[in-house]
């Protein structure tokens, strides 16, 4: 660590959280950080707030911890503290959410292109069915449903078919499914409901990512529907994006009606050709020379998905600038081993699941199965219903049955508040990806 100094390990590890942590926890609790001092064992870094102070040293602690130990190859604690100025400015008070008449307009990232998306026998059906929506004057499908595991690049050829259809000056929208329930729900308060409706029924394109999201959202979904039908007469060109279609359970069936009536194309996980062309791809667009055995090394060590590829590669490439050497196969593996890779396409067994929750929690797996009623386990369960049901894909009546014989309507219940917690509290959504990190789901 001697060649580090506190702004220099933190911006460091900084740049690697980034990756690792969902973005809305990220933006929130660490982007605004800066580091005030460094000695041998401590680091000392400042806040925003001191509601921000305390969720970093209580929820993020562990993960930040373990990037920080990694970069000074030895154990660092860290000190989050509130600064003068900022205790001044601050009142306790939660980070505020975008308003959504604020965001004026929506850009899509400029590295999302068709250009930089590398076609293998995954996905040459996803990327070809999106080629034709951005390419053909005319629509020989619609809508085009894309699906595939997190990862995969459903996102990126939407932002694919986006960048192409503006460059043509067409009206063209990219939402995730988030986004466009937030904004109903902020056009109902505000009552601009009609302005809401207008700004969608003059697109000339509407693609839409993460579907799934309004799962539950009675409301939403109607608002939906009826958007989506009115592009649709009008022939104008719609690409979904989301899960398998048969896990979306709660989507109104005349939605998943439409949704199945065009062209429905999945995109499965890269072979060992497409990972080695996919690295080469990106090492290529950052404009920088790594060796062949390194890249080698990374196909075969990264299997999963092109983010988890992504997150390795600029992993060895942030140590190699830190400690100013190549990127060789040996810091490679030195940093790889780091990195928690897990290539294991088998879900992990509900009791494993189960214990390491009430592992988290602090508690016995006999008080989650119970019928007690403590603030604490009702929130355990809520985690493990929604895991269960989202990432194991278990039906109502089987995950009633492992977490002490509930019956379905408790079970749904609880999953759709929890889909309302994650909405509106980033406790809940880092406590979430705390659990669903150490599974890599």
């Amino acid at each position: 660590m001697k060649n580090l100094n506190a702004e220099k390990l933190w911006s460091t590890a900084l740049s690697h959280l980034e990756l690792e942590m969902p973005k809305a926890n990220f933006e929130t609790w660490l982007k605004n950080t800066t580091a005030l001092s460094l000695n041998q064992q401590s680091l000392i870094v400042s806040t925003v707030s001191p509601f921000a102070a305390e969720m970093l040293s209580k929820r993020l602690m562990p993960t930040i911890s373990r990037v920080v130990d990694n970069i000074a190859n030895q154990s660092i604690s860290i000190d989050f503290k509130v600064s003068v100025n900022d205790k001044k400015k601050s009142k306790h008070v939660l980070p505020k959410t975008k308003n959504p008449r604020l965001e004026k307009k929506y850009f899509t990232p400029i590295k999302y292109t068709f250009d930089s998306f590398v076609v293998g026998e995954s996905n040459e059906l996803a990327y070809e069915s999106a080629q034709q929506i951005a390419n053909s004057k005319s629509i020989k499908f619609n809508p085009l449903y894309i699906y595939s595991d997190v990862g995969l690049g459903k996102t990126h050829l939407l932002h694919s078919i986006a960048h192409s259809l503006s460059a043509k000056n067409l009206n063209t929208r990219y939402i995730t499914g988030e986004t466009f329930t937030n904004e109903y729900i902020f056009s109902i308060k505000e009552g601009t409901i009609d302005k809401f409706r207008e700004k969608y029924s003059n697109l000339d394109a509407l693609l839409v990512d993460d579907i799934h999201f309004i799962s539950g959202k009675t409301q939403t979904q109607e608002s939906f529907f009826h958007i989506f039908n009115e592009l649709f007469i009008e022939g104008k060109p719609i690409v979904i994006a989301g899960d398998d279609p048969v896990d979306l359970a709660e989507i109104e069936s005349r939605i998943l009606s439409r949704l199945k009536g065009g062209l429905v194309v999945d995109i499965q996980k890269p072979n060992y050709e497409t990972r080695i062309a996919i690295i080469e791809k990106k090492v290529s667009m950052a404009n920088i020379s790594i060796d062949d055995e390194v890249i080698i090394y990374l196909a075969k060590t990264c299997k999963n998905n092109v983010r988890q590829i992504e997150m390795a590669l600029n992993r060895i490439l942030a140590f190699a600038q830190l400690k100013n050497c190549s990127a060789s196969l040996v810091l490679a593996e030195n940093v790889i081993k780091g990195f928690r890779i897990n290539n294991k396409s088998e879900h992990p067994s509900i009791e494993d699941l189960l214990l390491y929750i009430c592992k988290y929690f602090d508690i016995d797996i006999s008080a989650l199965k119970s019928s007690k009623r403590e603030q604490k386990l009702i929130y355990a369960r809520k985690i493990s219903y929604y895991i269960l049901r989202q990432d194991l894909n278990l039906t109502w009546s089987i995950i009633g049955k492992v977490i002490g014989n509930k019956n379905h309507s408790t079970v749904l219940q609880a999953f759709r508040s929890l889909k309302e917690d994650l909405n509106n509290s980033p406790l809940v959504r880092n406590d979430l990806q705390q659990i669903r990190n150490q599974f890599d789901f």
